[in-house]
């Protein structure tokens, strides 16, 4: 779940007036069982140090599938409906948040005296992985269409990014290093492209990538 998480599932979410990219009615566990192979292909290659190049490539359904079907169980009870979009170099997507999980971060603010039970956490952020590094620059978020201040969103990227590979979480803005050996990490329209071991130099000799 961590490298989900850490390669582009940050808690990122969509515009307002847009619906989930997939509909979990619509979502075949098949697809989660895809990406779990990739994945752990991925967790095995980097413990085998295999340095040869290999490229991934992670469907929108999959990643949706994964989140429904893997991650969901896992998030607190507060969290629901997670989803992602794919876009070129950005993230999109969103969950039902009951505000129950921000009162200690807002306290008695104007927000929570507006707002209650569950409502939509919308976020867009540009992700980028390149040279065994990421970044993760937000660009939008809010709840409820209100926007929310950026230090809390910074805390809450952070305690859902912790996993093993990344005890600190990853901050907005900061660069910080792709688990597992990932070289690359590429957003596309419906999908994002993981690549794994060499170097730019090899990207030419490698096939297509791993479906």
């Amino acid at each position: 779940m961590g490298l989900v998480v850490t390669i582009g599932l940050l808690g990122a979410f969509a515009f307002p007036t847009q619906e989930p990219a997939q509909s979990s009615k619509k979502l075949d566990p098949s697809s989660a069982n895809s990406l779990d192979r990739k994945l752990q292909m991925i967790r095995q290659r980097h413990a085998d140090g295999a340095e040869s190049p290999k490229r991934y490539s992670v469907t929108e359904e999959e990643a949706n599938a994964y989140l429904l079907y893997r991650v969901a169980e896992h998030l607190p009870e507060e969290v629901t409906e997670p989803w992602v979009r794919f876009s070129q170099d950005q993230v999109q997507g969103g969950a039902m948040l009951d505000m129950k999980l921000l009162q200690a971060h807002l306290g008695e603010s104007t927000l929570m005296k507006l707002l209650e039970g569950e409502v939509p956490l919308e976020i867009l952020a540009r992700v980028r992985g390149e040279g065994g590094v990421g970044q993760v620059e937000l660009e939008s978020v809010t709840l409820a269409g209100f926007p929310l201040p950026q230090t809390l969103v910074d805390q809450l990227l952070r305690d859902a990014s912790k996993n093993p590979a990344l005890p600190e979480g990853v901050r907005l803005n900061d660069v910080f290093p792709l688990p597992y050996g990932l070289t690359s990490a590429r957003f596309r329209t419906g999908r994002v492209i993981l690549r794994q071991g060499g170097t730019e130099r090899d990207t030419a000799r490698l096939g297509p990538p791993a479906h």
